[in-house]
C-alpha cells in the first residue's frame, strides 16, 4: 500500500520546481505530478494547478468540438453537392 497520494494534473508548460516531482511532455501539453504525504502538503497553489488544469482540458475539449462541428458540417456539404 502506497503512503502518499499523487496528484496528477495537466499545464500548457512545465512545471520544474517542487511541489512538482514529475513534468512530461504528452501532446501539446505537459502531465504534472504532485506527492502528497501528509495533510499539510495541501497548500493553496495545488487548487490553483488543479484549476488551470480543469481550464486547460475544457477549452481544449471546446476547440475539439468546434473542429468535429466544422468537419461534420463541411461532409455534408460534400454530400449536397
Amino acid at each position: 500500500m502506497k503512503k502518499w497520494l499523487d496528484i496528477k494534473f495537466y499545464s500548457a508548460g512545465p512545471h520544474p520546481e517542487k511541489p512538482v516531482i514529475k513534468s512530461k511532455a504528452v501532446g501539446n501539453k505537459f502531465e504534472n505530478h504532485i506527492r502528497v504525504d501528509t495533510a499539510d502538503d495541501i497548500r493553496p497553489g495545488l487548487f490553483v494547478y488543479i484549476r488551470q488544469s480543469y481550464e486547460l482540458m475544457r477549452r481544449k475539449r471546446s476547440n475539439s468540438d468546434i473542429v468535429h462541428l466544422n468537419e461534420a458540417e463541411r461532409s455534408g456539404e460534400d454530400q449536397s453537392s
